[in-house]
């Protein structure tokens, strides 16, 4: 088997878009890809590499100082007092790191559709049905929801 194509392997293996895939299968078994195959494996690779600069961009932003991870802690203490603290809060931290990572992408995301107008454009060729859509607001103020729960 070539370098190249255990370099896939070892990518689609380690990421969220290909590691369930039939191609990772086909490449594993030795199995030629047909043109079908191969324009799917396309839209992998462009969904790892959009997922990737997602989580870079959102690691400029996102971090979790050891404060708010021991006020975490201390919020949920009746619920870890069996657990032990110096294994519970690095897996806090890192779970508060991972949440606030995906929030940052989606405000992110959310900026490129306020800055480019991108609901305006959707409007044009899909025109809003009787059924009321979520509109990024929506959606951002249920996941920040969800997060004070979370927190609480």
């Amino acid at each position: 088997m070539n370098f190249y194509i255990k370099l896939i392997i070892k990518i689609l293996e380690k990421s969220m878009t290909g590691q369930d895939s039939e191609i990772l299968y086909k490449l594993k078994k030795g199995i030629d890809l047909n043109s079908q195959d191969k324009k799917e494996l396309e839209e992998i690779k462009e969904n790892i590499e959009l997922e990737y600069f997602l989580n870079k961009k959102a690691m400029e932003t996102a971090n979790v100082d050891d404060m708010e991870v021991l006020q975490v802690y201390q919020n949920n203490i009746d619920k870890l007092k069996d657990a032990d603290i110096t294994a519970v809060l690095p897996q806090l931290k890192d779970q508060m790191l991972f949440q606030r990572r995906e929030e940052e992408k989606v405000k992110y995301m959310n900026s490129l559709v306020e800055k480019y107008k991108l609901n305006d454009e959707l409007k044009k060729y899909f025109p809003e049905s009787e059924n009321k859509e979520e509109t990024a607001e929506e959606v951002k103020s249920a996941e920040e929801n969800e997060t004070e729960e979370i927190k609480k």
